[in-house]
């Protein structure tokens, strides 16, 4: 697919709720789907290749969007793991029936 279809694509779902949807956004909550299960954020953010805030903050999007959700790990509370919602799995099945 070409760069200016993709782009095109993705215009429609590019702002929700008053809040941009960036590519970053878009790899992590993709990255989550492929997920059988909630993986440890720190997990997720060096196999994404992203900084610990640039990670954080795309979570916080992610989950105030309600595509996906952070859970506490109970045996370390300074950890969290994160995972896909039902809404960020419909938002991907939407952007793949566009694109």
């Amino acid at each position: 697919m070409k760069i200016e279809s993709l782009m095109q694509a993705l215009n429609p779902v590019t702002q929700i709720d008053n809040f941009p949807i960036t590519v970053r956004h878009l790899q992590a909550l993709l990255f989550l789907a492929t997920q059988a299960e909630p993986i440890d954020q720190g997990e997720a953010r060096k196999r994404l290749g992203y900084h610990g805030p640039c990670m954080s903050r795309s979570v916080d999007t992610l989950g105030i969007l309600g595509f996906a959700k952070r859970m506490r790990n109970d045996r370390d509370r300074r950890r969290s793991f994160i995972t896909i919602t039902p809404k960020g799995r419909d938002f991907i099945a939407k952007l793949c029936e566009v694109t």
